[in-house]
C-alpha cells in the first residue's frame, strides 16, 4: 500500500526516532503483526506496543483505545492523495468508504487516553474518513514533544488562561511560566501542546489555538528519579542548540549549513512558513549570556510564531503564568492516580499524611511514591522529605541556594524561615539585621522572588512551605545567625506588642487589629521562647498580648499560654505572677461557662486567694473580681455582693492612676447591675446600665458602652419594649462586629434573636439564633450554646 521512500518522509516530518522508524515501517510497509515486530527486533511484545504508542502520539493520536492503526493508515492514505499518488478510486481508498453510514464526510469520535502514563484528559480526536477530490493540500505537520510521563491533574483555571494567551486574540508573542522547582511547570506548558495538537488533528473549529509545528527545546541539566538524580545526556543550553532543534523538527537541514552571521535570518526565514509554537524550558539553568542571546532571538521572531518560556525565575517578558502548589484536592488525586499506577496500597490515613508532607508540590509526589514502589518505608520516606540532606532537596534547591552564600538574600531566606505568617518588609528587614540598610533587603528579595523562592503577596512575603523548610535547615545549619536573628525576633514582635497591645480604648479594632494580623508569627516567637524555657519572655510578651487574646477569641491560645505560664511560675516559685496567670486563666473558664469549667475555676480560685498576699494590690483587686463574677454565674449573688465589695476597696488601696481607677469603678457599677438583672429588678439594673454608659463615654472606654447597651436592650424585650431594644441592638451590634468581639457579637445576635421571637418573626429569629450558636460554639460557651438549642427547638 505505501512505498519506503513516502513512509520515511513521513516519519522523518513526525520526528520519528530510529527505534520509532523501525516499528513504524514493520508495521506499515511490511503489515507485520506486533508480535512478529517484538520477534525481529527481538524486544518484546509490550516494549513494541510502547513504542507503538509514541508513534501514533507522534501523529496526534493518544489513547490506549483500539483504532489507532486504522487511523494512521486513513491519515497516510490521504497524504498519499493530497501528493496525487492516488485516486479516489483506488481500492486503498475506496476500502475506507464504508466507515460511515453516509460514506461522506463521516466523523469517528473515539475517547481516548494519553497513551504511557494512562492520562485521563478525554478528547474527542476526530478524522475524515471520506478522502474526495475536494481535500485540502497536504500540509506537513512538525513536532518534537517529548512523552507526557503521568495524567496531568488539577490547574484548570490555568491552564485556560494559558491556551488564551496561546491564541491569536492575544498578541504578545512570549509567555513565561514559572515557579520554583518541581511545581509542574514543564507537565503543565506539555499538557497545553498536546491540546494543541490534538486541536488541528481534530480539524473541528475550537477555542483551544491550533499550530502547524510544535518545537520544544529543554535546557534541563538533571532529572530526578526514586532512584537518584540523573544526568541528563543532551542538555540544549545554548542559542545554537536551539537553532539546531528547530533545524532538526522543521526538516530544514540548510539552518545548519549556512553561516552563523545567515543562520537567525534562515531560522525566521523557516519559522514563517507556519504557524509555530516554541518551547523553551528550564530557561534558568541558561549562563546569562545566553540568556540575552535568546531573549533578543525571541523578540525578532515572526508574528507566525508564539514562544513559551518556563523557569524557576520570575521574568514578566509579557505575560506570565506563575504555578504555586497544587490545591489539596488535586494533591489528593495526584497521589491516588500515582499509588494506583505503581500498585501501592495505602490506607486513608496514610494518604492524607503523605499529601501534608508533599506540600502540593507534584514532583514531590511523584518521588516519594517511586520511593515507596521501590519498597522504601512510609516512615523513611516521611522523614526523608522532611530532610534537607537528600537527593529531592539538593534537586529542588541546592543550586540556587549555594549561588546566594555570602550575599543578603541568603540571610533574608533563612530569616523568612522564622515566619509561621508570611512577613512584613519591616519584621523582615529587623530579623535579618538590614534595618538600617533597607535597600538591601529590597534587593535580595527581589533576588528571592526572580529565583522564585518568595512571592510578594499583600505587602507580605511568602514562600511555599517546601522552601521554607529547606531555609530552615539552612537557618539550622548556621548557628549563630540562628541566635542573634531569633532573638531580633523577639525585640521586634516585643515593641510591636508594647505599641498595639495592652488595654482595650475606644474603636479597639483600631489597636488590636494590628496585633491580629500578625498573631500566627506571635504564636511562633512565643512557642520558640518556650522550647528554649525562656520564662521572662513568655511573660513579658504575653502581658501585651492578653487582653486581644480574650476579646478577639484567641480562647484555646489564651488558656494554653496561661497555663504554661501557671506552671513556669509555679515551678519557679514566682507566686506574684502566679496568682496573676491562675486569675486571668480562671477568667476564661467563667466566661465559658460550662458546669465543669466553673467547677475547675471555684477550685483554683479559691487556692489562688490563700495566696493573694504575694501578689500586687492591682493584682488582688482582679483576683476579687474573678471570684464575684464566678458567684454571679454560680447564682451566688449575695456572696457575689461581698466580694465587689472586696474588690472595691482593693482597688482604692492599689493606688491606680485616674483612668485605671474610672474603669474599675465602671466594672463594680456594670456588674452590680447584672446581679440586680438577674433578680429581675430591671428598673434599677436599667439606671445602673445608663450610668455605666455615661462614665464609659467620659474616658472614652467603647467596650463597655456597647455592653451596657446589650444589657439594656435585653430589658427592653423583658418590658415589650421592642422598638426600643431595636434601637439600642442597632447601635452596639455593628460596633462589637466592627471592633472583631466575638462574645459581645454573639450576645447581641443572641438579644435579636429574642427580639424576633417577641415579634413573631420566627424565621428571622431562627437566624439570628443560628448566627449566635455558631459563635457560641467556636467559644466554647457552653451555657449558652445550651439555652439557644432549646431556643431553637421551641420556635414554631
Amino acid at each position: 500500500m505505501f512505498d519506503t521512500k513516502f513512509l520515511l518522509q513521513v516519519a522523518d516530518t513526525y520526528g520519528l526516532t530510529s527505534e520509532q522508524k523501525e516499528v513504524f515501517l514493520a508495521r506499515l510497509l511490511e503489515n507485520k503483526s506486533h508480535a512478529e515486530i517484538a520477534n525481529e527486533l527481538q524486544i518484546t511484545q509490550a516494549a513494541c506496543l510502547r513504542r507503538m504508542a509514541e508513534v501514533y502520539k507522534k501523529f496526534g493520536f493518544r489513547g490506549q483505545g483500539r483504532g489507532k492503526d486504522s487511523e494512521l493508515r486513513k491519515l497516510l492514505l490521504e497524504k498519499l492523495k493530497q501528493r496525487g499518488a492516488l485516486s479516489a478510486s483506488d481500492p486503498e481508498v475506496t476500502q475506507y468508504k464504508d466507515f460511515s453510514n453516509d460514506h461522506l464526510d463521516s466523523v469517528e469520535k473515539t475517547r481516548v487516553q494519553s497513551a504511557d502514563a494512562g492520562v485521563k484528559t478525554l478528547l474527542n480526536v476526530t478524522h475524515s474518513c471520506e478522502i474526495s477530490q475536494s481535500a485540502p493540500l497536504y500540509e506537513p505537520f512538525y513536532q518534537n514533544l517529548p512523552a507526557q510521563t503521568t495524567s496531568f491533574i488539577g490547574r484548570k483555571e490555568e491552564l485556560h488562561r494559558f491556551l488564551r494567551y496561546l491564541s491569536d486574540e492575544h498578541v504578545n508573542p512570549v509567555i513565561v511560566v514559572d515557579g520554583i522547582g518541581g511545581v509542574g511547570k514543564t507537565a503543565f506548558v506539555l499538557e497545553a501542546a498536546y491540546s494543541c495538537l490534538e486541536a488541528r488533528n481534530n480539524r473541528k473549529s475550537s477555542k483551544i489555538p491550533k499550530f502547524d509545528a510544535i518545537i520544544f527545546v529543554s535546557a534541563k541539566e538533571n532529572y530526578l528519579s526514586p532512584i537518584g538524580i540523573v544526568k541528563r545526556l543532551e542538555s540544549q543550553r545554548t542559542l545554537k542548540d536551539i537553532y539546531k532543534a528547530i533545524s532538526i523538527t522543521l526538516n530544514d537541514p540548510c539552518i545548519n549549513q549556512v553561516s552563523d552571521e545567515a543562520q537567525f535570518e534562515r531560522v525566521k526565514q523557516s519559522l514563517s512558513k507556519q504557524k509555530t509554537l516554541l518551547i523553551l524550558d528550564n530557561f534558568e539553568t541558561l549562563e546569562e549570556e545566553e540568556k540575552s542571546k535568546v531573549l533578543s532571538f525571541l523578540y525578532d521572531l515572526p508574528r507566525s510564531v508564539k514562544s513559551v518560556i518556563t523557569t524557576r525565575e520570575q521574568r514578566v517578558i509579557h505575560v506570565s503564568i506563575r504555578l504555586d502548589d497544587l490545591l489539596e484536592e488535586d494533591s489528593l488525586a495526584l497521589i491516588k492516580q500515582q499509588i494506583k499506577e505503581k500498585s501501592i496500597t495505602l490506607t486513608e490515613q496514610e494518604t492524607q499524611m503523605l499529601a501534608r508532607n508533599c506540600k502540593g508540590i507534584p514532583l514531590v509526589i511523584i518521588y516519594a511514591i517511586g520511593r515507596l514502589a521501590n519498597s522504601v518505608s512510609l516512615e523513611n520516606v516521611l522523614e526523608e522529605l522532611n530532610t534537607a540532606n537528600n537527593n529531592l532537596a539538593h534537586f529542588l534547591f541546592k543550586k540556587s541556594v549555594d549561588e546566594l552564600k555570602c550575599q543578603p538574600a541568603y540571610k533574608v531566606l533563612m530569616s523568612l524561615a522564622i515566619f509561621r505568617k508570611a512577613p512584613l518588609l519591616s519584621s523582615l528587614a529587623e530579623v535579618a539585621g538590614f534595618t538600617t540598610e533597607p535597600k538591601q533587603v529590597v534587593t535580595a528579595l527581589e533576588k528571592l522572588q526572580q529565583l522564585s523562592l518568595v512571592r510578594h503577596q499583600n505587602s507580605r512575603y511568602k514562600t511555599l512551605s517546601l522552601t521554607s523548610e529547606y531555609a530552615l535547615a539552612e537557618l539550622n545549619a548556621n548557628f549563630d545567625f540562628e541566635q542573634e536573628a531569633r532573638e531580633r525576633c523577639f525585640q521586634w514582635y516585643l515593641k510591636f506588642a508594647q505599641k498595639y497591645g495592652g488595654d482595650d480604648w475606644g474603636e479597639w479594632h483600631e489597636q488590636y487589629d494590628l496585633i491580629d494580623e500578625e498573631w500566627e508569627n506571635f504564636l511562633a516567637v512565643l512557642e520558640q521562647c518556650a522550647s528554649k524555657e525562656e520564662y521572662s519572655k513568655v511573660l513579658e510578651l504575653w502581658k501585651y498580648l492578653n487582653k486581644c487574646a480574650n476579646l478577639y477569641g484567641y480562647w484555646d491560645d489564651r488558656l494554653k499560654w496561661l497555663k504554661w505560664l501557671m506552671k513556669s511560675s509555679q515551678r519557679r516559685g514566682d507566686w506574684a505572677s502566679y496568682v496573676q496567670f491562675t486569675s486571668a486563666y480562671s477568667w476564661t473558664l467563667i466566661l465559658q461557662e460550662s458546669p465543669q469549667n466553673l467547677f475547675e475555676a471555684d477550685n483554683l480560685l479559691r487556692e489562688t486567694w490563700d495566696l493573694h498576699e504575694q501578689a500586687n494590690l492591682d493584682v488582688q483587686y482582679v483576683l476579687a473580681e474573678n471570684i464575684a463574677v464566678l458567684r454571679i454565674r454560680q447564682g451566688q449573688y449575695e456572696e457575689a455582693g461581698y466580694w465587689f465589695n472586696e474588690y472595691k476597696n482593693l482597688a482604692i488601696k492599689a493606688g491606680l492612676d485616674s483612668q485605671q481607677q474610672q474603669r474599675s469603678e465602671i466594672r463594680f457599677l456594670y456588674y452590680k447591675a447584672e446581679i440586680l438583672y438577674r433578680q429581675e429588678k430591671y428598673d434599677e439594673a436599667q439606671s445602673l446600665y445608663h450610668h455605666v454608659i455615661q462614665q464609659s463615654e467620659k474616658i472614652g472606654w467603647l467596650r463597655f458602652v456597647v455592653n451596657a447597651q446589650n444589657w439594656l436592650a435585653s430589658i427592653a424585650i423583658k418590658q415589650k419594649k421592642l422598638d426600643e431594644a431595636e434601637r439600642l441592638l442597632n447601635t452596639c451590634l455593628p460596633v462589637a462586629q466592627r471592633n472583631h468581639d466575638k462574645r459581645r457579637t454573639a450576645c447581641c445576635q443572641y438579644s435579636f434573636a429574642r427580639l424576633e421571637k417577641e415579634r413573631g418573626n420566627f424565621d428571622k429569629a431562627r437566624m439570628w439564633a443560628t448566627q449566635a450558636l455558631d459563635s457560641f460554639e467556636r467559644l466554647g460557651i457552653k451555657r449558652d450554646a445550651e439555652e439557644l438549642y432549646f431556643f431553637l427547638a421551641n420556635l414554631k
